[in-house]
């Protein structure tokens, strides 16, 4: 009989560890921080991703040439890096941390670049 208690005991302190895995959810990993979005503004219009778990960026521009500022900002908004192109770019590698894109059209005409994001 203490056998069985014991053994009961384990059996539910097992359950409820898995419990509380299911609770806390998956922890962000390398292959669960890479995507891409892509996001459109008018000229004099900022835009932005969502935020994403990474930490290197790249921007894919339209091809038309146009001039763009961009922000990649931590979740608490702060500028982590930044700067203005008018074709395709890639951050340096960062911190890995919660950041969203957030770029400025400085060009002549609506626009749209796919933003993608990873974890090196």
């Amino acid at each position: 009989m203490i056998f069985r208690l014991r053994r009961t005991a384990v059996t539910g302190v097992a359950a409820l560890a898995a419990v509380a895995a299911l609770v806390a959810g998956p922890m962000p990993s390398a292959s669960a921080a890479t995507g891409c979005q892509y996001i459109s503004s008018s000229p004099g219009v900022y835009t932005s991703t969502t935020l994403e778990y990474s930490n290197q960026w790249t921007i894919y521009t339209d091809g038309t040439g146009q001039a763009y500022y961009w922000y990649l900002k931590h979740n608490s908004g702060s500028i982590q890096d930044n700067g203005s192109a008018n074709g395709d770019i890639r951050t340096g590698v960062e911190p890995a941390n919660n950041y969203y894109m957030q770029i400025y059209n400085a060009g002549y005409s609506t626009r749209t670049w796919e933003v993608c994001y990873t974890v090196v």
